[in-house]
């Protein structure tokens, strides 16, 4: 959207800076939603229906200042029909439990905690449970770490997750590139149909989200 205050020259701000500005109200509230909005309109024009799912790239949705314009819009856009929603918190105690990246799902989870009962209250469903912390490090055994993420499950549990194939358009648009072809490799093997066996937890479709 080009808006004022938000995103000069059609590049959105860092992470960083609307983390600086949100909980002291400084964020330009009008045009954050006019950005999802926008961003709304772009998906449903191209694919011809709603979202399945939505949620922000590095769970900015979440974060304070931005859920509040980001449950406005869609309280608004979706009356009915709604789509699911990431719910990036978990409890301390689970996240203790997995001990990988503990650190960064604490304070995601701190930032993110108003979110996922707001979002409830207007009729959204989400997962209960979060997890997938990871150093993104390509170095690292991916497999290795992900039966950590199943320690401690929420009813609806929601691993996060970024496999894919890496080509020169993405290395220069992201700098997680060089694990993302090991998390792909790792999903798709044995060992990952073992540790969800292992962990007695099973494969659903976000629409179990409405069970």
């Amino acid at each position: 959207t080009r808006a004022a205050g938000l995103a000069p020259g059609g590049g959105l701000p860092k992470l960083g800076s609307l983390l600086a500005r949100g909980p002291a109200r400084l964020l330009p509230m009008a045009a954050i939603e006019a950005e999802i909005n926008a961003q709304l309109t772009e998906f449903e024009d191209a694919m011809g229906r709603m979202p399945d799912f939505i949620d922000g790239h590095q769970h900015v949705h979440a974060m304070p200042g931005v859920r509040r314009a980001f449950a406005a819009v869609l309280a608004r856009r979706y009356p009915a029909a709604k789509p699911y929603v990431r719910d990036a918190a978990d409890s301390l105690a689970a996240i203790r439990a997995r001990g990988v990246q503990a650190r960064k799902a604490v304070i995601v989870a701190n930032l993110a905690r108003p979110f996922g009962k707001r979002m409830a209250e207007l009729g959204f469903a989400l997962n209960q449970g979060f997890s997938g912390f990871s150093a993104f490090d390509p170095r690292q055994d991916y497999g290795a770490d992900f039966p950590s993420y199943l320690v401690a499950p929420g009813r609806a549990h929601l691993v996060m997750c970024h496999p894919g194939e890496v080509d020169d358009e993405l290395r220069a648009l992201d700098p997680v590139t060089g694990s993302r072809p090991k998390e792909i490799a790792y999903l798709l093997s044995d060992r990952f149909t073992e540790a969800c066996a292992a962990a007695d937890l099973q494969l659903a479709r976000f629409s179990g989200l409405q069970g």
